[in-house]
């Protein structure tokens, strides 16, 4: 973890009670602070608009990417789950970071854990997603963002034929389930809308 910490401190110029984000106009880093209320975002828009602090919200269900109760311990898991409203929820706040290669990172905006997927996954098949402690340049914390429309689909650098998903999203309440890198189906179901905040 502490790792990881540093090297994001590196990348980014963090800050103890900010999150750094690149303007996505000018490319400048400003300070994003985690305390601040929704209402106060410095901007909002659909799609992937580059670096910033986004909210994920799944396509199919209308619910959001949600680091499970803010944990910050490597293996969280990562659900989907309804949106905070007017509420400022860390744990469903995410800075996409541009790493280069055409490739980003996702780090949680409340526990700097990094979006990434299960080591091991058998090819062809699913692996679930999780906050991690993981160093930046590691495949399994790393994605590609391709846009289609209003939409994004973030596909795996380290499982190129799997694409972000949810397990199941359609049980009933829908609520807390699994966020994972699924194979590649090419339906609405692996396309989120990107809300940028800061």
């Amino acid at each position: 973890m502490q790792l990881l910490q540093t090297v994001i401190s590196l990348l980014f110029c963090s800050a103890a009670t900010a999150v750094p984000v690149a303007d996505s106009v000018s490319g400048d880093f400003g300070l994003a602070r985690r305390d601040e209320p929704i209402g106060l975002v410095s901007r909002e828009s659909s799609g992937y608009q580059g670096p910033g602090v986004y909210t994920l919200t799944y396509h199919a269900t209308n619910l959001r990417a949600d680091l499970y109760l803010g944990g910050s311990a490597p293996g969280t898991p990562i659900n989907q789950w309804g949106s905070s409203g007017p509420y400022y929820n860390a744990h469903q706040y995410w800075q996409i970071a541009d790493v280069g290669q055409g490739q980003v990172i996702i780090i949680n905006n409340g526990t700097s854990t990094l979006f990434s997927v299960a080591t091991g996954a058998p090819s062809g098949q699913a692996a679930n997603c999780t906050g991690q402690a993981y160093p930046p340049w590691k495949p399994e914390s790393r994605w590609i963002v391709e846009t289609q429309g209003n939409y994004v689909i973030f596909k795996s650098v380290a499982y190129p034929n799997n694409v972000m998903d949810v397990l199941n999203p359609e049980q009933p309440f829908g609520q807390n389930t699994p966020v994972q890198a699924a194979p590649r189906s090419g339906t609405k179901d692996q396309q989120w809308v990107l809300q940028l905040h800061f």
